[in-house]
């Protein structure tokens, strides 16, 4: 059983190792699920000047110079840019530039890993399931060892009853054989004692005859002691003669004869001898029979510690088998427990095979939708709404502009459409000044066909007419102060042309051209007199407008950089002559002539510079320069207009405080020579400055929504005119589909 706890213990670790390896896999692919959800391409559609017909060199392209009809239509400001929305819009398009590099390389790592995490998948399946082999086998093995514990039990437990009824009659052989030892002792003891007293009866006679012995030995000493002097004596008394020997000995052996009958002791040694004799004899026998007794002793004493041996042995043998009883019932509970571990495992590996078949199912939707957006990068649909407040006061004007613009953008991979209008209202103070109402709507289409090195894209825009065009000419605003200085045009179609360069995968040259064409539509004209002045008395009447083929040119480098971007743009607008109906009143009568007037070309320059300071704040810059050529008008009594100079620069900051909240403010300048006309005033306007201050906050609320708010302050000085004040707000929401 001590290998089976074993055998156990390695199928645990076994257990243990592969579910926490199955644990990893299933908390790495729930990351990988995470970490694909939060790398989805970012589709950020853009409006403004990304967008075909965008702001920037655009703003009056849905607007109408028919309402201008008291002065020539070519002094009309039409290169003026919307700060609030074009600024923030310019810098956006550099950062969505860079953001698509960074999130196509995302789609592309994300490919790559859920090719990897699929690869991975299928082998934590192959793991899962392997792991619920072993479960199983874990299950049978623990029932296995479980019933042998419980049969080793069952055998032991026996053994165990035979073992005590063993060592109880051993126990009662040992006493049995210990009382025999103690029956015995008395008789050995007796005899021994026996023994002694012999043995010392004999030890004083023995005494005795050695003293009696050690008496005549002592006689005998003393008779040959006296022997020497008795022969000195015989000799002296033949006075030495050697003739004389016999004499001597005669004489010697006469005096020894004397001395003879003295110490004779024999018949008192020969009854000490007898007796002596006798005890020996005594001792002898007792001596025997003490051997007898002791030998029989020490049979008792042999069979009592063989008994008692047997008797510790028998104990020794019914504490092991308690031990192993014990021991047995452990191995019980660890198998009953064994087996609810691997029954437990068991579960938890069919869990985990589920979850790794759900985790493969899910890694190969994964794998799919990666693939699927790498391929189809970019592309999407969004939708936008919002509010945009425009007030503007001083020098005895008020006006103000609410517009509620309506937005949607779709993307593919060969071709893009998008659609704008909105819904209006504008006062300027003044009589005939408000309207009310929806502006033109906007189609653009483009198709794509791009390429790693040259991508060409065609392009057509088209300006359908709901807007509110049959207005009078009292409502225009001036360019620098509005988001709509008029509010409706006929129809028009744009066919474009753009081919982009790719130097490298961050710098790109793009060239672009396009051709609109823009159909007639009517306007409510005052009628002027000779010399140009309006007559209130006459009712406005309806005129028409057709404004002259545009032809555009425009070139712009791109650098998208990780760190710092930087977009440079050069366009050139050329239009064709434009006809205008006009009413005069001549002699009394009101009549209809048609003008016709070219404006002359118009040339953009700028320069836009973003730069990533730290990782939350980026510093970004630019500058504008805009030259219009004066108005040139046909007839004898035309006079040209003059060259207009425009000359934008600003500088700010963005600020991201997480991934949700950014913050941008910016201030911009613009200076203007060159004679315009302002509805507001009954002559031409030769310069005027403009400075403001622009603040935003964008909030995203979810992965496809976000917020953002602007509010805009500035001051415009008009040269000889007083001051103007205003300030401009939008608010607005964009969701992706």
């Amino acid at each position: 059983m001590r290998m089976s706890r074993r055998g156990r213990k390695r199928l645990n670790h076994l257990r243990r190792d592969e579910r926490d390896s199955l644990q990893t896999f299933c908390r790495m692919s729930r990351r990988r699920r995470i970490r694909f959800a939060n790398r989805k391409a970012r589709l950020r559609p853009f409006f403004g000047m990304n967008q075909p017909g965008g702001c920037l060199g655009r703003t009056t392209a849905a607007v109408s110079l028919g309402a201008l009809t008291v002065l020539p239509a070519g002094a009309a400001e039409a290169a003026a840019i919307n700060t609030m929305n074009d600024i923030p819009a310019a810098f956006q398009s550099m950062q969505d530039a860079r953001d698509r590099i960074q999130d196509f390389h995302t789609a592309q790592r994300n490919v790559r890993e859920a090719s990897a995490a699929l690869q991975q998948a299928k082998e934590d399946l192959q793991l899962a399931q392997q792991n619920q082999r072993q479960a199983e086998q874990g299950i049978k093995e623990a029932r296995d060892n479980l019933s042998r514990a419980q049969t080793s039990f069952q055998r032991i437990s026996e053994e165990l009853q035979l073992a005590r009824q063993e060592s109880a009659r051993r126990t009662q052989e040992a006493i049995a054989a210990q009382q025999a030892v103690a029956d015995f002792l008395p008789a050995v003891w007796d005899q021994e004692t026996a023994v002694g007293e012999l043995t010392a009866d004999r030890d004083a006679v023995q005494q005795e005859y050695h003293q009696a012995e050690q008496e005549v030995r002592q006689s005998i000493q003393a008779r040959e002691d006296g022997l020497e002097q008795r022969i000195e004596e015989a000799w002296q008394s033949v006075d030495y003669a050697q003739n004389r020997l016999s004499d001597v000995i005669s004489m010697v052996n006469a005096a020894g004869q004397d001395t003879a009958g003295q110490d004779d002791r024999s018949d008192e040694m020969a009854a000490i001898s007898s007796r002596l004799d006798e005890l020996d004899r005594s001792v002898d026998e007792q001596q025997e029979r003490l051997d007898e007794l002791n030998g029989e002793l020490e049979a008792l004493e042999q069979a009592r510690d063989d008994a008692e041996e047997a008797e510790r042995e028998a104990r020794e043998l019914a504490a092991e088998r308690q031990a192993e009883q014990k021991e047995a019932g452990q191995d019980i509970r660890d198998g009953e427990q064994a087996l609810q571990e691997a029954m437990s495992w068991k579960a938890e590996a069919d869990e985990s095979l589920i979850q790794a078949e759900q985790s493969l199912q899910d890694t190969f939707s994964w794998k799919k939708e990666a693939d699927h957006a790498l391929e189809h990068f970019g592309e999407g649909e969004s939708f936008s709404a919002g509010a945009e407040y425009y007030n503007l006061h001083g020098a005895g004007v008020h006006a103000r502009q609410l517009y509620l613009p309506l937005n949607y953008y779709r993307t593919e991979k060969k071709y893009e459409l998008s659609l704008g209008s909105g819904f209006l209202f504008s006062a300027n103070g003044q009589p005939g000044g408000s309207v009310t109402g929806w502006t033109d709507t906007s189609i653009g289409e483009r198709i794509k066909k791009d390429h790693p090195v040259n991508s060409v894209h065609y392009t057509l825009d088209f300006n359908i007419p709901t807007g509110q065009y049959r207005v009078s000419s009292h409502a225009a605003m001036p360019d620098d102060v509005m988001r709509f200085t008029n509010f409706g045009e006929g129809w028009g179609i744009t066919p474009g042309l753009e081919v982009t360069r790719h130097f490298t995968e961050r710098d790109t040259l793009t060239g672009r051209v396009s051709l609109a064409w823009h159909g007639s539509y009517t306007y409510l004209a005052d009628i002027v007199d000779e010399g140009g002045h309006a007559r209130p008395a006459y009712r406005q009447r309806q005129a028409e407008y057709k404004q002259g083929r545009q032809w555009k040119q425009e070139l712009e480098y791109l650098h998208a950089g990780e760190k710092e971007q930087l977009r440079v743009v050069l366009n050139c607008t050329e239009a064709a002559a434009t006809r205008q109906q006009t009413f005069r009143l001549q002699a009394g009568q009101v009549e209809k002539q048609d003008d016709f007037y070219r404006d002359g070309n118009d040339w953009n320059l700028s320069a836009w510079y973003s730069r990533q300071v730290t990782a939350k704040d980026s510093w970004q810059s630019y500058i504008l320069g805009n030259y219009a050529a004066g108005t040139s008008f046909r007839g004898p009594a035309a006079v040209n207009g003059d060259d207009v100079r425009r000359f934008y620069a600003g500088t700010g900051f963005r600020h991201v405080y997480d991934s949700r909240q950014t913050v941008f403010a910016y201030l911009n300048g613009m200076t203007r020579r060159g004679q315009t006309f302002s509805p507001w005033y009954q002559n031409p306007s030769r310069s005027r400055n403009r400075m403001s201050l622009l603040m935003g906050y964008e909030r995203k609320v979810s992965e496809t929504e976000q917020l953002s708010a602007r509010l805009e302050r500035y001051v415009i000085h008009d040269q000889g005119r007083e001051k103007f004040h205003g300030w401009n707000m939008s608010l607005m929401y964009s969701k992706s589909f």
